[in-house]
């Protein structure tokens, strides 16, 4: 045989070997519940969405803002910590779509975690203990009293002025009365401490915390864990469609009871490295368009309902965790998150830099190898029987020392 047929064969070796081979980044079927992501036409990249950090007073390493929420694109509010000096929680407001920031309250007594609002008017935000809510758009404050001496309430719902819930460590408690009295909610079994509540309607509910994805249908009465992992955050987009977030992983839920692990989008420096890329929130503004925020990547897009992912520009300093993000529309945007930063878009239908995500193996790969490896077969078979033992022998020595080469 001579050179360029011993090449071919060796060639169509590799083909065989090297997609099963365990440096592709080829999920193992045996490894979670990733469902495929089908394969997409290509889009033209649009215009390329740009974020900016927003000036304010309160830059600082040990400052975090956890939760940021605007009822226009005008009006809104951050909310978070200070950990520096005897530390406190910090509410900042805006009333120019973050060109200018105002503290409208700084608290020793508490941390802020999360902040809920529809009007504008009645706000309320968790603390240590309870809530601190306002009825005329931050000018004053007073504090709901949920239980005494508590780390901190972590999750926090109203489905209107009088009926609301909080969680605490490992407990419930609702209130029915806008927060004047609260009753803890002790059918709750679950040892974990809930980070977001939301209700699809008045009476069902979906919560997620460090251990678990939770649903109930009664108003939070009773639960039953539909998801083993816990993580960050929700967001619904119908009652039955939604996604949820962790330090390393996202799901969707499509058909309101199971939630799928999804391939997670990486940057090229962080694809196939150990260390998770620290997801924070999550937000679809409807089926098809939504926001990823964390660490590696401090603000992705997808608008095609998570086919593809695309990490949209922020400043190069920006090198902190994003904790939290916000649209009003599928253009004017807000993210915050450790180190006091506030960042602000106006193209957040935009695109950018393309992130990786694991890919599974199409059937036709595997049927188009199983020929390949038939034809070599065939072939090795016809050429033993022309030429004999000692030609059998010279080629496969032959092929054997080209791999070996080869690696």
């Amino acid at each position: 045989m001579n050179r360029c047929t011993q090449v071919t064969l060796v060639f169509l070796l590799l083909v065989i070997i090297l997609p099963c081979s365990g440096d592709t980044g080829i999920l193992n079927s045996g490894s979670s519940s990733i469902s495929p992501v089908e394969k997409q036409s290509f889009v033209p990249l649009q215009e390329t969405a740009t974020w900016q950090i927003q000036d304010h007073s309160y830059f600082h390493e040990d400052t975090t803002f956890r939760d940021v929420y605007f009822v226009n694109s005008t009006h809104g509010w951050v909310v978070g910590q200070n950990k520096t000096g005897l530390g406190g929680g910090i509410i900042l407001n805006t009333e120019d779509g973050g060109n200018s920031w105002n503290l409208q309250l700084y608290n020793r007594s508490h941390y802020f975690r999360s902040i809920q609002t529809h009007d504008g008017q009645t706000i309320r935000v968790t603390g240590v203990g309870g809530i601190l809510y306002s009825n005329n758009g931050g000018q004053t404050w007073d504090v709901s009293v949920v239980v005494e001496s508590t780390p901190g309430i972590g999750a926090m719902k109203f489905i209107n002025e009088t009926h609301g819930w909080v969680s605490t460590m490992n407990d419930i408690y609702k209130t029915n009365d806008s927060g004047q009295t609260w009753q803890n909610i002790t059918t709750w079994t679950f040892t974990d401490s809930l980070r977001m509540i939301h209700f699809v309607t008045p009476s069902e509910a979906w919560a997620i915390g460090y251990s678990g994805i939770y649903h109930s249908e009664d108003s939070c009465e009773t639960w039953e864990r539909q998801y083993s992992q816990g993580g960050w955050s929700l967001s619904f987009v119908s009652d039955s469609a939604a996604w949820a977030v962790a330090d390393s992983w996202i799901a969707k839920m499509s058909d309101g009871e199971n939630w799928i692990e999804q391939p997670a989008p990486r940057s090229t420096s962080g694809f196939g490295l150990s260390s998770p890329p620290y997801f924070t929130d999550v937000l679809f503004i409807d089926q098809m368009h939504g926001w990823l925020v964390g660490l590696e990547t401090p603000v992705a897009y997808t608008q095609n309902g998570g086919a593809t992912w695309y990490a949209q520009d922020v400043p190069d300093e920006m090198d902190r965790r994003m904790m939290a993000v916000h649209f009003v529309n599928n253009t004017h945007g807000w993210a915050v998150g450790s180190g006091g930063y506030i960042m602000r878009t106006t193209t957040g239908n935009g695109f950018g830099a393309a992130l990786q995500t694991p890919f599974e193996i199409p059937l036709s790969y595997f049927v188009i190898g199983i020929v390949i490896a038939i034809v070599i077969v065939v072939s090795g078979i016809s050429y033993y029987r022309k030429y004999g033992k000692s030609g059998y022998h010279s080629v496969s020595d032959s092929v054997i020392q080209m791999v070996q080469e080869y690696n």
